[in-house]
């Protein structure tokens, strides 16, 4: 019938973290939203809404198009009720039945799904179900019989009144439970008896939408009766506090509805705001050519210090994998991004991924070698110098074709005479790196404490940076310490680590102590597995520290899109295929993606796709394009932002457990910003891959 046309354009964007009410025993300190759908049942209901359906017909199909949208998970997020109503043939005696009519409206009004069993002594609504309440009641529905009228006042008297006395019967929910109230009409209304239309002024039911919203019940209205329904629609709207009326096919407004009234009960303090307590977490790595070499020579794949970070931060055991005690992978509540920083010629201090969630495919796509690899200047990126880097953006290219700017960076692997088997070029000026950490920090900040923000901050947000080098910075004290101070100063601590024996150490604890105000020692590592338990355990201790309401929730899931080309960018390399590393043997460790999607490590043919894994197994890391991502805010080449995939399912603590689903970016739209809080401890049981 076309309800659903175009809901993936229509709702992509919103790709904030999410989470459902709990469905539990209140332990979680949040109240799920009663949503009421009124549905007119009159005989104008049954007029033709289009050659093949009445407007009765129509206004079911869409309520039905709500309740089991995304495998039901509306129903299982609101406390859902369903009412009818039609007209009351003698208003001044109780209990009287519309002639011919056989589905049980009383005195005008049928409470066809209640929000609780009043006769219930706990009085528990009704949660978590799959809506085939809603469903059922809907089914079959006869026509309305003749000459029933549209008493629409009745209806939201009736409402008022049902909220009343559910909030009397739930003293425990201390006001604290938020009510909205989804109006299906074909817009023309009638008095008590539904003999005069549009009359007299007592019956507009306009006063009580008004008296509704003052109550803090906005009244939503969905019409089904055309351009001379709108007429009257509207003003009723208007005065629920929804600005206008929505058309029945109109899934988008619905959706942007009930997000309204979600953030207007985080604005009143009746939800918990989650998403400024989420630590934004930037890796500051070492971009000087000294990353590409082994000894006096260019480095083969998975040997370098480059290659080395790069299967620590993005590889099949990367650190952002690190599963916490409530069994979810550092990176699905933190948003990590990467600036890479080398000498003082152009492009040497990159943001290759900005501050999301998820971000393993979209740093081994910016580090991998191949991904800045393009003839003529470079058909071997394992080859001798010189090779000439082309930078790419992996949201201007497919593949990778990312949902936001993905910047690939190298360092420059020019000639020296002097050791001809070497890369050269870039140096190592530490304190260019914090200053591009430092700009970026006041761009992303002024994006995310604006008002109305996708994904929001505030003044207590937390962010952390780590400095990765292998080698003395030719940075002055002074620069290095300027800078660290000034972050540090701002509420940014930075984390500092040495990988190999080319380090200062002197000069790193030096570093620390600025990045931290003296509270944490650098940390140094012979190799990667020891940078990546460092960085590993540095991060489960910071995020230990931080605290959330016991209702915070991370349901943030990432995944591959089943279908995905894993290959590199060769179309747009012009590079040729074969074995990349002379050997044809399989290297360990990180082998990037070669020509055609073959493996610089062994020349094999890189899967093309996965569902079940975010990076492949080690010695075939290929770039990868994820799902969608998490809207961020714009980098410094202008990023597009895209929606994404989550997985709605609730670990648990005080919270009871959710079957496992991936809401639709309704859900994304609806609860923008909001995540569950919960008390959990985390902590390390170990990495392992994902």
């Amino acid at each position: 019938m076309g309800l659903l046309a175009g809901v993936g354009v229509v709702f992509g964007g919103g790709g904030e973290p999410v989470a459902a009410f709990p469905c539990s025993d209140d332990s979680c300190g949040i109240r799920p939203v009663r949503l009421m759908f009124a549905l007119e049942y009159s005989s104008a209901m049954d007029q033709p809404f289009d050659a093949q359906t009445t407007r009765l017909e129509r206004a079911i199909e869409a309520i039905e198009a709500i309740v089991d949208f995304d495998n039901g998970f509306i129903a299982q997020t609101f406390v859902l009720g369903l009412m009818r109503f039609g007209s009351d043939p003698d208003p001044n005696a109780p209990d009287t039945a519309i002639f011919g009519d056989v589905t049980g409206l009383r005195d005008g009004v049928k409470l066809d799904v209640p929000w609780y069993n009043a006769l219930d002594p706990g009085k528990k609504y009704i949660e978590c179900t799959d809506g085939s309440p809603i469903v059922e009641a809907l089914a079959g529905l006869p026509a309305p019989p003749g000459g029933t009228g549209s008493w629409t006042k009745g209806a939201l008297e009736f409402t008022k009144a049902y909220i009343a006395a559910s909030d009397a019967d739930h003293p425990q929910d201390l006001g604290k439970r938020g009510a909205l109230v989804v109006l299906y009409t074909a817009g023309i209304w009638t008095d008590p008896t539904g003999a005069q239309k549009l009359g007299p002024a007592a019956a507009d039911p306009i006063s009580t939408a008004t008296e509704l919203a003052g109550l803090g019940v906005p009244t939503h209205v969905v019409n089904v009766g055309g351009q001379p329904g709108k007429l009257f629609a509207d003003p009723l709207a208007k005065a629920g506090g929804t600005g206008q009326a929505l058309h029945v096919d109109d899934l988008q407004g619905v959706a942007s509805a009930f997000n309204a009234f979600v953030a207007q009960l985080k604005n009143e303090k009746y939800l918990p705001v989650c998403e400024p307590g989420i630590p934004r977490m930037m890796f500051l790595l070492d971009a000087s050519s000294a990353m590409l070499n082994v000894g006096p020579a260019h480095g083969q794949p998975g040997q370098s210090a480059w290659d080395q970070v790069r299967e620590v931060l993005a590889g099949q055991a990367s650190v952002l994998g690190t599963i916490l005690n409530n069994n979810q992978p550092l990176d699905e509540i933190g948003r990590f991004g990467l600036v890479a920083f080398g000498g003082e010629g152009p492009g040497e201090h990159t943001l290759v991924v900005q501050y999301d969630h998820c971000p393993r495919q979209r740093i081994a796509w910016g580090l991998d070698p191949w991904s800045s690899c393009e003839a003529p200047g470079c058909v071997d990126p394992y080859a001798p110098p010189p090779i000439v880097w082309t930078s790419h953006n992996g949201a201007e290219i497919d593949p990778p074709g990312f949902d936001q700017d993905v910047l690939s960076h190298m360092p420059r692997c020019d000639l020296d005479p002097q050791t001809p088997e070497a890369c050269t070029g870039s140096g190592r000026l530490t304190h260019l790196g914090l200053e591009r950490v430092a700009a970026n920090l006041a761009t992303y900040k002024a994006q995310c404490l604006a008002p109305g923000s996708a994904e929001p901050c505030n003044e207590d947000t937390p962010f952390l940076n780590m400095l990765i080098t292998d080698g003395p910075s030719v940075s002055t004290d002074a620069q290095v310490e300027a800078q660290l101070v000034s972050l540090f100063d701002a509420g940014v601590v930075t984390r500092v680590f040495g990988l190999g024996d080319a380090v200062d150490p002197s000069q790193l604890e030096a570093m620390a102590a600025w990045g931290s105000g003296g509270a944490f020692p650098a940390s140094f590592a012979a190799d990667g597995d020891e940078l990546a338990d460092a960085i590993a355990d540095m991060l489960v201790s910071y995020i230990e520290k931080l605290t959330f309401d016991e209702c915070c929730s991370f349901d943030q899931k990432c995944t591959l899109e089943s279908g995905t080309d894993t290959g590199s960018t060769s179309e747009d390399s012009g590079s040729d295929g074969g074995d990349t590393n002379g050997s044809g043997d399989t290297t360990e460790g990180v082998a990037s993606t070669g020509p055609s999607g073959s493996t610089s490590s062994s020349g094999s043919t890189s899967p093309t796709s996965s569902t079940d894994s975010m990076t492949p197994t080690t010695g075939s890391m290929t770039p990868m394009t994820p799902t969608t991502t998490a809207s961020s805010p714009t980098s410094e080449a202008g990023s597009t932002t895209g929606e994404e995939q989550v997985n709605a399912s609730d670990a648990g603590c005080g919270c009871a457990s959710q079957s496992a689903r991936t809401p639709h970016a309704l859900l994304l739209l609806l609860f923008a910003g909001l995540l569950r809080r919960r008390a959990c401890p985390l902590g390390r049981p170990g990495r392992s891959p994902t």
